[in-house]
């Protein structure tokens, strides 16, 4: 990600490798036989894309302290998680509220928060119930907050569980096969990401070198 290793992190950077890493992650489990929805599907995932950027963009910003368009060290681990640090969690419930609150009221109903969700988010309806402490149907500022706040430990052990799992041979090692038939979330993974942007960049380095 640091292409020009100065420990820091710009934009620029930044909006490469979350290319590349996207174009790294891409499968298509649409049948190649069944063109019909391409337009609406293409337009959609330009959407996605375009909204993925400007939000990632809020956060880079955000993450910023010093405001010096660069992430150092610190900075970079709150725009990777953001909902471990106050001022990044701020940005990441206001995007969240702008992509569900679709009455304006300033809190989220049952159908709001199990609507308009992303790939990697879990909003079950007991998600919601866990969450309303009150019981009043709605999930606060405060209560969405704590929502957002991952559990990291139980993050971990479903990544590995999840792992464990897609290595249906047992031998300890992930084949891309084994990859392509794990759960979508799991392939969406970070680190697994990063992986295949690795595999990726050292396969091109090896086919220069035998030219």
């Amino acid at each position: 990600m640091d292409v020009d290793q100065d420990n820091k992190v710009s934009w620029e950077e930044l909006e490469q490798y979350q290319h590349d890493a996207a174009d790294d992650g891409t499968d298509d489990d649409t049948d190649d036989d069944d063109d019909s929805n391409d337009v609406v599907v293409s337009a959609r995932l330009l959407e996605l894309k375009q909204r993925k950027l400007q939000e990632a963009r809020e956060l880079f910003d955000a993450a910023d302290a010093d405001d010096d368009n660069f992430l150092n060290e610190t900075e970079h681990q709150a725009f990777r998680e953001p909902d471990r640090f106050d001022h990044t969690l701020e940005v990441l419930y206001r995007q969240t509220m702008e992509r569900k609150d679709t009455d304006g009221d300033g809190s989220l109903n049952k159908q709001e928060f199990v609507t308009n969700v992303d790939v990697d988010e879990d909003a079950r309806p007991a998600e919601f119930e866990d969450e309303d402490d009150n019981d009043d149907g709605l999930m606060t500022k405060e209560e969405l907050m704590a929502w957002l706040r991952h559990d990291y430990s139980t993050e971990v052990e479903a990544t590995v569980a999840g792992l464990l799992a897609a290595d249906s041979d047992g031998d300890q090692r992930l084949t891309l096969s084994e990859l392509k038939s794990a759960p979508r979330t799991l392939r969406r993974h970070p680190l697994l990401l990063e992986g295949a942007r690795l595999v990726k960049a050292l396969d091109e380095r090896r086919a220069r070198d035998e030219l």
